[in-house]
């Protein structure tokens, strides 16, 4: 499963409370191509994997992408960007 920090939840969070047309939507992760994905607003679709920040769901990630982002890290950088980065492999 793709690991979320709690900064990144944040993050989406604040980004979409901003405003109250979006409501019940949140981001979803979508491939742009073979080698790169993305993030859209929508809603999340049944069978998607979903990320709350404070009860409300602000990410979520489709089925056919879970196997690829389960050895991923979202989380925010010092510039407060999100990064999508891989997980440390456990010692």
């Amino acid at each position: 499963m793709l690991t979320v920090t709690d900064a990144a939840l944040q993050h989406l969070h604040a980004a979409l409370s901003g405003n109250d047309a979006l409501n019940p939507t949140c981001f979803r992760f979508t491939r742009r191509d073979e080698e790169s994905l993305g993030l859209i607003i929508e809603e999340p679709d049944t069978g998607d994997q979903t990320y709350e920040y404070d009860g409300v769901a602000v990410l979520a990630t489709p089925k056919p992408l879970l196997g690829l982002l389960s050895r991923k890290v979202l989380d925010v950088d010092q510039d407060g960007q999100l990064v999508l980065v891989p997980k440390p492999n456990p010692d």
